[in-house]
Formats: structure tokens, sequence, C-alpha cells
């Protein structure tokens, strides 16, 4: 039989060892997330700690189809909803007026009329 010797190898002092220590984040409830880790604040959000140490956040919402006359809209906590879409208003020349609704009006006065309002919120002409 025939043996195969091993080479040996020998350590010098001039070598570099990288240590790679993983970025860490400590949640405002004292939870410690590591580089990579994901975790979820709610079902609608979905957040990864960077290599940096930073929480990086994102919604993962569900899909949400709204009826024709609304639109999706994504609050803060990630959570969809559906609301109306923008309504316009307007007057322009003597005396045309179009409503929020689309509908036009043509008349004449001698009044401050109010287009719109809410609260303590009024729009006249």
């Amino acid at each position: 039989t025939h043996v195969k010797q091993q080479e040996r190898k020998v350590a010098t002092a001039d070598f570099t060892v990288t240590v790679h220590t993983p970025a860490v984040y400590y949640h405002d409830d004292g939870e410690r997330f590591t580089e990579g880790q994901t975790y979820t604040p709610n079902k609608n959000t979905e957040c990864t700690c960077s290599s940096e140490g930073v929480l990086s956040c994102q919604c993962v919402s569900a899909s949400v189809t709204c009826p024709e006359h609304l639109e999706t809209w994504v609050d803060e906590d990630c959570t969809t909803h559906c609301i109306r879409l923008p309504g316009y208003c307007s007057s322009y020349g003597d005396p045309h007026y179009e409503t929020f609704d689309g509908e036009t009006y043509d008349f004449h006065g001698q009044c401050t009329y109010q287009a719109a309002s809410c609260e303590d919120f009024v729009v006249k002409f």
C-alpha cells in the first residue's frame, strides 16, 4: 500500500482574521433584534433589522378591493381603508357654478354663497 503524506501548513504572524459582528437594534419595549431578523409588530407591518442596526418597516397588508366610488387609503398602522374620492366644486364667470357631484347651475344674485363647510372650515364666494 501506498500512503500519501499530507502537506504540512505553518501559521505565520502575518495574517488577518475578519470577524463579523451582527448589528443589533433594540425596540422601544426592550426587545432585541439582530441583523437580518424580521418581525411583525402588527398583522399589516413587517420590519427588518439592517446591517447598520436600523429597523426598516414596510406595509404588507392584504389586497383590498373598494367599490367603484371609493379608493384605497393606507393609514400609519398599514391598515387599508376604503375612502371616498376627492370632490371638487367650482365657480367661474358670472354666474356659473359646478357642485361636488358634477351638476352645473347658472343663477344671479346679490348674496354670499356657501360652497362648502366642515365644522369651523367654510368656503364662501
